[in-house]
């Protein structure tokens, strides 16, 4: 695995602040990220999830410039689920 990457390394143009910030891409002690961004990250998001061809969906996406459709059954998901999961097992 490759070592991560400081803020500056991946954005080499980019104006530089008075004072450095760390970055979440640095490895270190990851509480501090987390107290620093909790309050900003929502704690759950819901979101509409429309079928193929519903006109909704349209609407929507004019609406908000993204839409969520459903594209596979409940067989779908238990095989998509299982292939994670062995993704995941990998060493």
């Amino acid at each position: 695995m490759a070592p991560a990457r400081s803020h500056e390394e991946l954005t080499p143009n980019a104006p530089r602040s008075a004072a450095p910030r760390a970055s979440p891409l640095v490895t270190g002690p990851v509480t501090a990220v987390r107290a620093r961004t909790k309050a900003a990250m929502p704690t759950s998001t819901t979101a509409a999830a429309f079928t193929p061809g519903d006109p909704a969906a349209v609407d929507h996406f004019g609406t908000h410039g993204w839409v969520l459709v459903d594209t596979l059954d409940e067989a779908g998901v238990a095989d998509l689920r299982a292939w994670v999961d062995e993704v995941a097992s990998w060493p």
